[in-house]
């Protein structure tokens, strides 16, 4: 997940330093193109980066960086009559957010574009997630891209680029935000002051992302995950049963107990597959998980991987989560049972 950041951005993340400096070349050439696509992973900060150069297009007096000053008029407006955000809407009877962007939101969108700057600088839009647009969406949102107004810029944001339209990637141009390497993901989350003690665990289940691996480390989500992951020990030392263990996990966030299931799933295969001590998500709990690699079938680890997989589509679409968490941890149970004792 991306953190959403204020209008007063006035700086970008370290391993941000080379897509910006790019950037910023190419807008003061004038070749930055009338549409971003900006591309990478969850948790790397591509609304931030959307963000910081929305602000520098609007801004006044910008830094030698090409970051915004933060100080002129227009940063600090808190709602700038040229900038235009579309995300999905939230329906106001249930309070959830809707799967897809819709074609009425591109075409309030395109009387936006009509109209004239009011300080005669640019219009921005961001559009996020961009493959949430359905295909009416998109093709509306094309037709704009081919003939793009004047000073407009539009910003895509996406972490499934492969989900966009082959022809709406072709009108971008692609500002693809890489993932940081372990060490600077490392040097950046201990200057956050990050608890020593779960740095690393927290990387590991954000698949080193470092946003998300922040988030992690200021929620409670570690102590759940390590209390999630000792339950399915646990059930297959038969000290808990399924079926309580199952109506336990319904008080959680719903993501929480499927990531558990497959951190723990992926370190067995690994760890099935591999020799020498293969680098786990869960390596405080790798000796229960060798044990448990080494007396079960690759057939019965992929069976219950798969229906995890499956669980994760199946909850967005608001199925009844007991009856999945039920059937995976008996299956989980069947397969292990009585290796650990």
């Amino acid at each position: 997940m991306d953190i959403q950041e204020s209008n007063t951005i006035q700086t970008i993340y370290p391993w941000q330093f080379d897509a910006w400096n790019r950037l910023t070349s190419n807008t003061k050439n004038n070749r930055v193109a009338h549409a971003l696509l900006i591309s990478g992973a969850k948790g790397v900060g591509k609304y931030h980066f959307a963000t910081a150069f929305k602000n520098a297009m609007l801004c006044s007096d910008k830094q030698t960086d090409g970051l915004a000053c933060g100080k002129c008029r227009y940063c600090k407006m808190q709602q700038h009559p040229d900038f235009y955000e579309i995300t999905q809407e939230v329906d106001e009877r249930t309070n959830k957010k809707s799967n897809v962007i819709k074609i009425d939101q591109i075409r309030k969108l395109i009387d936006f574009t009509l109209l004239h700057t009011h300080f005669g600088m640019a219009k921005i839009i961001i559009i996020h997630p961009a493959e949430a647009m359905n295909k009416s969406a998109s093709n509306a949102l094309l037709k704009i891209l081919e003939e793009p107004p004047q000073d407009t810029y539009f910003v895509l944001i996406s972490d499934q680029i492969q989900q966009l339209s082959a022809t709406i990637r072709s009108r971008c141009q692609i500002i693809n935000i890489q993932q940081p390497d372990i060490d600077t993901s490392m040097q950046w989350l201990n200057s956050q002051n990050i608890n020593d003690n779960i740095v690393s665990l927290c990387l590991e289940l954000a698949y080193n992302s470092p946003l998300t691996a922040k988030m992690l480390a200021e929620t409670n989500y570690i102590e759940q995950h390590t209390k999630l992951i000792k339950n399915l020990l646990s059930i297959s030392s038969q000290s808990e049963d399924p079926m309580v263990v199952a109506n336990s996990w319904l008080k959680i966030d719903t993501n929480v107990p499927l990531h558990a299931l497959y951190s723990c799933l992926s370190d067995l295969i690994l760890l099935k597959s591999m020799e020498n001590n293969p680098k786990i998500i869960n390596n405080i709990n790798r000796d229960s998980l060798q044990n448990i690699a080494n007396n079960v079938s690759f057939t019965g680890l992929y069976v219950i991987l798969d229906k995890i997989v499956f669980a994760k589509h199946q909850i967005q679409s608001n199925v009844a989560i007991l009856g999945i968490y039920e059937d995976i941890l008996n299956l989980w149970q069947r397969l292990t049972s009585k290796i650990i004792q």
